[in-house]
């Protein structure tokens, strides 16, 4: 339970710096303090602060208690790879999510190769470890490690992605510029055809007034 602790309090920390708006889970906490009460009451037992009555076997009770402590410090991991799964995917998403379908396709083109269908498979690797998960099973920190790798990987697909900010920005500003000037270009050409009708129309009337005045 102590090496279980160790590592989801690691995990703890790295989902709250991994949030994208640095907020605070309380749902680890509270499944920690449970596991700690549980704890707690076990050692009252041993070291004879709390006297449990003839009717009840210490060692049976503190097994019991042990049991239910690990059984909350695995709820608390799962709530955190869950948050933290869920932080990175968001993550991944938004970091992509301003640029063009041009600039991904020219400057990070294994997005649609590797890294959009990598996040599919890690999707539904989680859902599958999401409802395998049974704190109660032998098979329980299997799953967690199986979950940490899969979020491992959802940390490489970001490191990756933003590696390619500074040439998706540079991109992304070329083809503003590119679309400003296109831009430009069909207001002065529509500015000169306007000119030119406006010219026609005029220069119509004036010839019909021409014509006019010749037939008089």
């Amino acid at each position: 339970m102590i090496e279980l602790y160790i590592r989801l309090k690691k995990s703890f920390i790295l989902a709250e710096e991994t949030d994208p708006k640095f907020k605070h889970f309380l749902q680890p906490p509270s499944e920690i303090a449970k596991a700690y009460d549980h704890l707690n009451r076990t050692r009252a037992v041993q070291l004879r602060i709390s006297d449990l009555g003839p009717d009840r076997n210490p060692e049976e009770y503190i097994v019991d208690n042990l049991g239910k402590a690990k059984g909350h410090l695995y709820r608390a991991y799962f709530d955190i790879l869950d948050w933290l799964a869920m932080n990175l995917r968001e993550s991944i998403a938004g970091f992509f999510a301003p640029y063009s379908a041009e600039s991904l396709r020219t400057v990070v083109p294994e997005y649609f190769t590797e890294i959009a269908p990598v996040m599919d498979e890690v999707s539904v690797s989680i859902a599958k470890i999401r409802n395998e998960k049974d704190v109660a099973n032998s098979g329980t920190l299997k799953l967690l490690e199986e979950y940490e790798e899969k979020i491992e990987v959802l940390r490489n697909l970001l490191n990756q992605a933003r590696r390619k900010s500074p040439g998706l920005n540079e991109h992304e500003e070329r083809l503003m510029a590119e679309k400003a000037r296109l831009s430009e270009e069909r207001q002065k050409k529509d500015q000169e055809k306007l000119i030119r009708d406006i010219l026609l129309v005029f220069l119509g009337v004036a010839l019909t007034g021409f014509i006019a005045w010749l037939a008089s």
